[in-house]
């Protein structure tokens, strides 16, 4: 830019603007609008995938689908997770999300563990999967 003329350099700024916006933000307007023509001409599909029961589930990790499928199918009201597993705030929030209408609840008996953590002597294992285990803590 110190090489630009003065009275230019405006001018340059806009181009790079102009580049920047067709680099970076272009793709994703014509990603939009592509999804927004598809939901449109294909309605009643896109209506389907709304209303199946738990849909787009299938893209979070392994250890918020296996907690919630031990929530739901132990019919947990109250749960509470390990440190380990809290510390993972994409993890977090969408076991907290997806375990509706069950309340996370510290101080809750069932306590989820990750696989590889020990559990505390006050603990005792009740089921375990691939990444989590529950737990009934005193």
């Amino acid at each position: 830019m110190k090489n630009i003329a003065p009275e230019f350099r405006h001018l340059a700024v806009a181009l790079m603007t102009v580049l920047l916006f067709f680099v970076l933000v272009r793709p994703n307007f014509f990603q939009m609008n592509l999804l927004a023509i598809q939901s449109a001409t294909n309605f009643r599909g896109f209506v389907k995938v709304i209303e199946t029961e738990h849909a787009g589930e299938n893209v979070l990790p392994e250890p918020v689908l296996e907690v919630v499928d031990f929530v739901r199918s132990q019919k947990l009201d109250r749960f509470s997770v390990s440190e380990a597993l809290s510390k993972n705030a994409w993890v977090f929030q969408n076991i907290t999300t997806l375990s509706w209408p069950s309340r996370l609840a510290p101080g809750a008996t069932a306590v989820f563990f990750s696989i590889t953590e020990t559990l505390p002597s006050k603990c005792s294992l009740q089921a375990q999967k691939a990444k989590v285990q529950l737990a009934t803590c005193r």
